[in-house]
């Protein structure tokens, strides 16, 4: 798989690239906004660095929707905490349509989860609650997920 950085990179920083890369895959998605990252933040101000990681469409429809990547190992047997930066998710609800593309760690093994941020009205969620949004592994996100989610009443 392509690289945007170096090895040298955190797990997470993988996690967001991956996530640009094979899970929103160029064929499927345009991407219309990156959000800055840490690195580029420290150098300088930049205004649009309170936004989730990613602007996505559709490719060929007017749907458009934010995705924040997120990474949390479990500690606890039945909850996994989110850790939203104080203020964070209610900003994020603000933006519109926006998914939480979490990558658990659980025992050494990543599950991941796309969850509409309207489903969260906590920091922690149960496991159970999470499994309503589990996605197989090493499959692209398909744009009928995100449809679907566009039909439901919450985001309108």
């Amino acid at each position: 798989m392509q690289q945007l950085r170096d090895d040298n990179r955190k797990s997470w920083e993988k996690f967001e690239d991956e996530t640009f890369l094979k899970w929103f895959p160029k064929n499927l998605f345009e991407c219309l906004h990156i959000t800055p990252s840490f690195y580029h933040t420290q150098m300088r101000y930049i205004a649009s660095a309170t936004k989730p990681d990613f602007q996505f469409s559709i490719k060929g429809s007017n749907q458009f929707f934010w995705v924040e990547c997120k990474e949390r190992t479990l500690y606890h047997k039945n909850n996994v905490r989110l850790f939203f930066k104080p203020g964070q998710r209610e900003r994020y609800k603000g933006e519109g349509d926006v998914f939480i593309f979490l990558r658990l760690i659980d025992n050494g093994y990543a599950k991941y989860f796309l969850i509409p941020i309207f489903e969260l009205n906590d920091d922690f969620v149960t496991l159970e609650q999470l499994s309503n949004f589990r996605i197989a592994t090493g499959f692209a996100i398909k744009p009928a997920l995100i449809d679907k989610y566009y039909r439901l009443t919450y985001w309108r």
